[in-house]
């Protein structure tokens, strides 16, 4: 017997998930270079992108001076 379905679709699933947690998506077009060093920088530490951008927003951009 199949699961019923929760959600439509997989635009309703995340919708859901987004107002679930409070997140917003942000798109940014950045140099081809630039993101090829952040995914080694990643694979490397083994982090997110999610968690690598967060703090960098938090300590250099939105710190108390």
């Amino acid at each position: 017997m199949p699961r019923k379905r929760i959600h439509a679709d997989a635009a309703a699933r995340t919708a859901a998930h987004r107002a679930k947690n409070d997140t917003v998506t942000l798109s940014v077009d950045l140099p081809r270079h630039l993101v090829e060093s952040l995914d080694a920088f990643l694979r490397f530490k083994n982090v997110t992108k999610v968690e690598v951008i967060s703090k960098l927003l938090i300590s250099q951009l939105l710190r108390k001076r």
